[in-house]
């Protein structure tokens, strides 16, 4: 059987990142004013306040932080999907498709290139910092929200609602790391592939971006 072409969906998946992104932004800038109107107020007023219009917006950064950062895994896993099955064949990724998306990133390229995948690098480190974050979100479970300590008898945060309260307080830098990792790793490609227009399979028509102008 013949075929021309190719078609994906991992482009939809970093455009919806993107535009996230662009959301995320466009509603911190909303938030200094607010915060200064609700220094000016107190008692159930701020509460008010803060009720009503500062949580709804913390909420949906955080919301979309968690899209940026679930849709960016799933451009790079569907991205090295394509790559290998236009470079080798479909019927050869789908034999190495329990390897992780981290392993195929490796792997894959350094078959394809003939070139070792720079691991020492910045793209290797935000690429496993991004599964890790997706796979902790896709995968996340309840927690005990306070555990007894025995020995100093009294009640504390358990650690696994502690690493929760971290992962919450750290959504933003870890939606930023996301996107940059994409970026960095077109880089990577291009340089290790100099005839594969990663930058543009992973762009967004919401415009190109690079990590050190938009990230750092």
């Amino acid at each position: 059987m013949t075929s021309f072409g190719r078609t994906h969906l991992y482009g939809g998946f970093i455009d919806i990142a993107r535009k996230q992104w662009l959301s995320i932004q466009a509603s911190i800038e909303k938030l200094p004013e607010l915060r200064e109107k609700l220094s000016q107020l107190t008692g159930d007023d701020a509460n008010y306040f803060e009720y009503n219009e500062i949580d709804p917006i913390e909420l949906e950064i955080n919301s979309s932080c968690c899209i940026i950062i679930v849709m960016s895994a799933l451009a790079a896993e569907g991205y090295i999907y394509d790559y290998a099955a236009r470079n080798l064949s479909d019927s050869f990724v789908d034999d190495i498709e329990k390897l992780d998306i981290v392993s195929k990133w490796v792997f894959i390229h350094q078959l394809v290139t003939g070139k070792r995948f720079p691991k020492d690098g910045k793209a290797y480190q935000l690429l496993k910092q991004l599964v890790s974050d997706r796979n902790y979100l896709a995968h996340s479970k309840s927690a005990p929200a306070l555990v007894y300590d025995e020995k100093n008898n009294d009640w504390s945060l358990g650690s696994k609602a502690n690493r929760m309260r971290e992962f919450s307080e750290s959504l933003f830098d870890k939606a930023k790391n996301a996107l940059s990792a994409i970026d960095e790793l077109s880089l990577v490609i291009e340089n290790l592939d100099p005839n594969e227009q990663a930058s543009f399979h992973l762009s967004s028509p919401v415009g190109k971006w690079k990590a050190k102008d938009k990230y750092g």
